[in-house]
């Protein structure tokens, strides 16, 4: 985790953008990554073939954490049938950009 956290502080970008593979298969790794640079102000996008539906049944607590420091998730898998060049940031019409006021848990 050191030398990604250390690569990722060098690069001279605030802005980071995890994709996959699927980065919810690694839930813990992926919430402790997301804790600190939240905390150190980066502006953070997750991609995931799960829903944000899917994801908030999940039993983990590292799901909780990462949509609680993320600043937006593009959710859904690409489907060919609905491929689209006109959305920015998403490949296929199914998927969705959820805000971070969105994501964090209600109640």
């Amino acid at each position: 985790m050191s030398e990604v956290l250390d690569w990722i502080k060098t690069s001279g970008h605030r802005k980071l953008t995890i994709s996959g593979g699927e980065p919810f298969l690694q839930a813990d790794a992926l919430a402790e990554l997301t804790d600190i640079l939240a905390r150190e102000g980066y502006d953070i996008w997750v991609y995931t073939g799960y829903t944000l539906e899917a994801l908030r049944q999940m039993p983990s607590d590292s799901v909780k954490r990462i949509l609680n420091t993320i600043d937006a998730l593009v959710d859904g898998p690409f489907v060919l049938a609905e491929r689209t060049l006109s959305l920015p940031y998403r490949g296929s019409t199914n998927q969705r950009i959820i805000a971070k006021v969105d994501l964090q848990q209600k109640g």
